[in-house]
């Protein structure tokens, strides 16, 4: 692989966001900055969690308590989603909502698409809903 397609994917990698919406247990976010740093996904948005910092993030984010440190934390979803491009909220259930619902596969070819140029968000949650 040369290593101007190695700085391409990492470029488009930074420009990747995760945004976790009204995070009820502080659990999930450190299981998330650890599957965002074996990714090499480093952007945390944290929107109106219930307890951050906590130390049981910190204890399940396992060698990612840097992401935790450089978490951004908002009250609206629309600050986290400052700057992005585009944005696509995933959900395991089906959603009668008035944006474009498209499956999986369609949905990242556009996200990287655009991520070589521009921040993309990632966007799960509530928990609850």
């Amino acid at each position: 692989m040369s290593s101007k397609l190695d700085s391409t994917k990492l470029h488009t990698l930074h420009n990747f966001r995760v945004v976790l919406c009204q995070t009820s247990h502080p659990g999930n976010i450190g299981s998330a900055a650890r599957a965002m740093k074996t990714m090499g996904i480093s952007q945390l948005y944290l929107v109106k969690p219930d307890s951050f910092p906590d130390a049981h993030a910190t204890a399940l984010s396992t060698g990612a308590a840097d992401l935790l440190e450089n978490a951004v934390v908002t009250e609206t979803l629309a600050e986290a989603l400052t700057g992005c491009a585009f944005a696509i909220g995933l959900s395991a259930r089906k959603r009668g909502l008035s944006h474009e619902l498209v499956n999986v596969r369609t949905a990242a070819t556009k996200a990287i698409e655009i991520a070589a140029t521009q921040p993309v968000a990632l966007v799960f949650g509530t928990e609850m809903s």
